[in-house]
């Protein structure tokens, strides 16, 4: 198993339970993660951990990678995530992407219904996800939002003189 730790602010890891017992400043308070955790715990807080550190360690040690390409760095704040969510969500945010929410509308009410309301339900989505901090996932919602809300607009481009045919067809008979 291997565990990532928080120390000074920087995050280490991935790490051995041996190189855990090598590392200097471990506290009970120490922000620490492995999979199978849903989240950032402290050492104190996993059962046996503690003993398991205070027993004697073998010798030979191997060192540590700091901020290695597993987790991103841990923010200050108590309420940890873990680091494989932190590492999609650690990057600059930039500009909150165009939900294209006005053109989704239009698309749901002159062009295609179907296609319309599924951009609709995604454009909804993406300034609560940016607010959230889940700035990868509001961007994918705003593609698709766009994704459909063109190809509804397209759809009901290409479909419009068969229906009208359609319609004059019927009206005739």
């Amino acid at each position: 198993m291997h565990y990532w730790i928080v120390i000074n602010d920087n995050t280490v890891g991935p790490l051995t339970l041996d190189e855990l017992k090598h590392t200097d400043g471990l506290t009970p308070d120490t922000p620490l993660w492995f999979d199978g955790l849903a989240g950032w715990t402290t050492l104190g807080q996993v059962p046996g951990l503690m003993e398991q550190l205070a027993a004697p360690a073998p010798t030979d040690s191997t060192e540590v990678a700091v901020a290695g390409n597993h987790p991103a760095p841990l923010t200050t704040s108590p309420a940890y995530t873990s680091p494989k969510a932190e590492a999609s969500q650690a990057a600059d945010p930039g500009e909150m992407p165009s939900s294209c929410l006005g053109w989704a509308i239009f698309t749901t009410v002159c062009c295609c219904l179907p296609a319309g309301v599924v951009g609709i339900i995604y454009a909804s989505k993406v300034s609560t996800l940016w607010r959230q901090g889940r700035y990868d996932e509001a961007r994918k919602a705003a593609e698709t939002a766009m994704w459909w809300t063109v190809g509804g607009i397209t759809a009901g481009l290409v479909l419009q003189p068969f229906v009208s045919t359609f319609q004059v067809l019927m009206q005739m008979l």
